[in-house]
């Protein structure tokens, strides 16, 4: 990266301090790093956007190895891999090329990885908060690439634990950033949810609740947010009441979109948003699509993100919405460029009327 300074090397240079990423376990590069914690390559790299547009922005991304050499094709893994990344991940994704995608892109003797991901999109506005919530999130990755992958290909069907640390590093054992979960989010989620109480969701309520294209209601526990899509609408909840099965209480936001299909068909459209989140779309990516049952039973795709009470700040929540709301009109957009979403009070008539039918 050339210049003094510039917002991507802040970025860089805030992740490799809160990481305390040493040296000696790192490769250089003009836009990142690579870095061993573990047995797991973690990439952080940092690229400006050169369209010219305002303001000036870096896009950053951290990617951990995971398994390597995974059946794309074996409609039984694409099914396990959705349905497990739900309780897997939550504060980052899964990420692996459909089976179509590596048809049309894969490069030639190369083999398909699983991999997780994060991105943030950093400017002048943001460069003092966003790489640090980056930094805390994305760590999850490395963490759990070490705990999870030796059962994970037993789990899915397949695969193989992508482990490239050089053979240097392996005498100095794990670095202890790996203990930030167990040391410091644990306990930390071991009493209540700190967004409780704290009036943030009766704001984004009265904010955004009673706009032509969006509806909800908050109240000190949490917040529900229909969107427009199409002639229907996306569930948007932010919610309290839910501990995550590895880092206790926080805030889980998830999107739940209207568009249904077989187990098969879901599966496959949650791993093409989870790679199409990982290309520049100015939506940060902290969580991962899956499938999740929706009405009457059928199967949609899902968005889930985490956030654990040690990352608690005031503005987390509303970014968070802003971010859930971008991502559903993204789908909607890449999914059905053709048609236009109706105002929410008149989806909101369509369906009292129905129901009245």
């Amino acid at each position: 990266m050339s210049g003094a300074r510039s917002i991507g090397q802040q970025a860089i240079s805030e992740i490799v301090s809160l990481w305390k990423v040493a040296p000696s376990k790192t490769i250089r590069r003009d836009d990142g790093f690579d870095w061993w914690p573990g047995d797991f390559k973690v990439s952080v790299d940092a690229h400006q956007r050169k369209d010219g547009r305002e303001p000036e922005t870096w896009w950053v991304t951290v990617r951990t190895d995971f398994l390597k050499d995974v059946p794309i094709a074996d409609g039984k893994f694409v099914r396990l891999a959705a349905a497990t990344s739900r309780f897997c991940t939550s504060t980052y994704a899964w990420v692996y090329p459909p089976a179509e995608a590596w048809a049309a892109h894969g490069q030639a003797g190369e083999r398909p990885k699983l991999w997780s991901a994060n991105t943030a999109y950093v400017t002048s506005d943001n460069v003092n908060w966003l790489p640090g919530f980056l930094a805390r999130m994305s760590i999850m990755q490395p963490i759990n690439a070490q705990i999870q992958a030796a059962g994970m290909s037993d789990v899915l069907g397949g695969g193989v634990p992508d482990v490239s640390r050089p053979e240097r590093l392996r005498i100095d054992g794990l670095d202890d950033i790996l203990e930030m979960a167990a040391q410091v989010y644990v306990p930390m989620g071991s009493g209540a949810s700190r967004w409780i109480g704290t009036d943030e969701f009766r704001f984004l309520a009265d904010s955004w609740g009673r706009s032509d294209y969006c509806f909800g209601t908050g109240d000190d526990q949490g917040l529900t947010l229909e969107t427009s899509f199409r002639s229907d609408s996306a569930l948007i909840r932010l919610r309290t009441d839910e501990k995550h099965p590895q880092l206790g209480s926080g805030m889980l936001a998830t999107l739940q979109l209207p568009t249904f299909g077989t187990p098969d068909s879901i599966a496959n459209d949650c791993a093409f948003y989870n790679l199409l989140d990982t290309f520049w779309n100015d939506i940060p990516l902290f969580g991962c699509w899956h499938p999740s049952t929706s009405r009457g039973g059928q199967e949609s795709p899902a968005f889930s993100s985490f956030v654990p009470n040690a990352l608690y700040s005031p503005g987390i929540a509303s970014h968070t919405v802003l971010w859930l709301l971008d991502r559903a009109r993204m789908v909607r957009r890449e999914r059905f460029p053709q048609l236009e979403d109706k105002p929410m009070p008149q989806i909101l008539n369509d369906r009292q009327r129905g129901e009245a039918q």
